[in-house]
């Protein structure tokens, strides 16, 4: 079992910083070879699912990095999907944002805001892609939107109000054992000072008020996985064999990250959720995106879909907002566009009314005498 740890933690055996480098290694030999498909690429098919079924075609980027670059490889398989589905979908912005420097991060937000959606509105749309099996909770296993020290600012309340406004594409968040996923909680982080560990680091010897990380529940999956490899295999010789061991990964079990089914491709059957909050701020799951082979299929779990928008009034956003994205192209009111028009056309009716009547007032006068012309005809004498 290789081991990639904090870097106070056993630096120079198991670090970090000596040990990360090697998983990125380990996946990148393992795409080469076709041994494994990439799991962050069937988040990124999930999400352009997501992004057709609901017309959104304006897309902006925009994303942090770190050592491990996981965000970078997640945008790289959404980009790569993009690009090679039969889809209209226009990466327009694309930006890695700097935590460090506030200046360029707020510069890049207002840049995005021109070409794309952004803003917390009612208009705009943020998709998150994940596949930590977390939805709308952070690693804290609280939402998000809440600092885990304790301190309740403004900032918290906005970024709250912003959440209302995603929608995230993750494998599902649900807990299959509740009782075993809560003794995992309590026990999980005391674990490490037992067996097989023994960890007796200074860190290791007070973690038991730091809160259990969400990646712990996928180690703990891969490990229970390599267990049941173990279990299924009756020659010694054979965890020596690669390729017998990837035969005797291939199962179904239910773990903290939710069912997991390993493929004969030794990838895990992608089964994704779009979580979005309703209006008491609760994570309500709307769809689910799984795969056949390498078909993806969109399933919405709701019967209106106006359920999905409640946050919004109950209508789906545009593709591009109504008065667009600088919010200068708004449609404009029926006399603002087209009083112009409406004067010019009243003007000629008019004109055309008048002359209509000074022509019948020729046609009567042709026909009239004037009374001064008029003559008292002669007197007639009868004789009889």
């Amino acid at each position: 079992m290789g081991i990639a740890a904090d870097e106070n933690v056993q630096s120079e055996s198991v670090g970090f910083s000596i040990t990360g480098g090697a998983i990125g290694m380990a996946i990148d030999l393992l795409n080469a070879r076709q041994m494994i498909n990439g799991y962050t690429f069937d988040l990124g098919i999930a999400a352009t699912q997501v992004l057709e079924e609901y017309d959104f075609n304006q897309i902006a980027i925009l994303y942090t990095t770190n050592d491990v670059q996981y965000c970078d490889g997640v945008i790289d398989d959404f980009e790569y999907a993009v690009n090679g589905g039969d889809n209209n979908i226009n990466i327009v912005y694309k930006q890695r944002l700097p935590l460090d420097d506030n200046i360029t991060f707020t510069n890049i937000l207002l840049s995005s805001k021109q070409r794309a959606r952004g803003m917390a509105t009612e208009e705009y749309v943020y998709i998150l892609l994940s596949a930590r099996a977390l939805g709308f909770v952070s690693s804290g296993l609280s939402p998000f939107w809440e600092q885990t020290d304790g301190n309740v600012t403004s900032i918290n309340e906005d970024a709250k109000k912003a959440a209302a406004r995603f929608l995230v594409i993750d494998i599902s968040t649900a807990i299959l054992d509740p009782d075993y996923y809560e003794y995992f909680m309590d026990h999980s982080m005391t674990r490490i000072r037992e067996w097989p560990i023994y960890c007796t680091t200074s860190l290791c010897m007070n973690n038991t008020n730091k809160t259990v990380p969400g990646y712990a529940r996928n180690l703990h999956d891969v490990v229970y996985l390599y267990g049941i490899a173990l279990n299924n295999t009756v020659d010694p010789n054979e965890v020596k064999r690669p390729d017998i061991m990837q035969q005797r990964m291939q199962t179904t079990f239910d773990g903290l990250t939710g069912q997991v089914t390993i493929t004969e491709n030794n990838s895990r059957d992608a089964i994704f959720l779009m979580y979005t909050l309703n209006e008491a701020y609760d994570e309500v799951a709307y769809a689910n995106i799984s795969f056949q082979g390498d078909t993806a299929m969109f399933t919405p779990l709701y019967v209106d879909e106006s359920d999905l928008w409640k946050t919004r009034g109950g209508r789906r956003p545009l593709s591009i907002p109504l008065c667009g994205f600088l919010g200068s192209s708004c449609p404009k009111e029926f006399w603002d566009e087209y009083l112009v028009y409406v004067v010019i056309a009243l003007a000629f009716v008019g004109y055309a009314f008048r002359q209509k009547q000074m022509e019948l007032q020729r046609e009567k006068d042709e026909w009239q005498i004037p009374f001064i012309k008029l003559q008292k005809p002669p007197t007639k004498v009868c004789f009889f």
